[in-house]
């Protein structure tokens, strides 16, 4: 027919789940927290610095930098952990991040 364009075909999943979208988006969640911590910890920083005594924004800011490394801390572990199952289980688990020693 004229004027009609043939549409092509949508990737199968397979396709999405060997790559392309699915790690970009996985690299992204996985960067992520490293990208926020120094964030927070500057932020309850700069907060700590215009408290001015206050004891209640003194608080608060030292609250929002223990909360921050705590967060990072339970991100850590439980990267680590799935690294750790993987292994066990042998499934392959990208490690391009950090290595678990064997």
């Amino acid at each position: 027919m004229a004027g009609v364009k043939e549409i092509a075909n949508p990737p199968d999943l397979k396709d999405v789940f060997s790559g392309g979208l699915l790690n970009t988006a996985i690299d992204a969640l996985v960067k992520l927290p490293m990208v926020l911590l120094p964030l927070i910890i500057i932020y309850g920083g700069v907060m700590y610095m215009l408290s001015a005594g206050n004891d209640e924004s003194i608080a608060k800011a030292k609250s929002i930098i223990k909360w921050g490394i705590i967060g990072f801390i339970v991100y850590l572990l439980a990267f680590l952990l799935t690294q750790l199952v993987g292994q066990i289980t042998g499934n392959q688990i990208d490690t391009r991040y950090f290595e678990i020693p064997q």
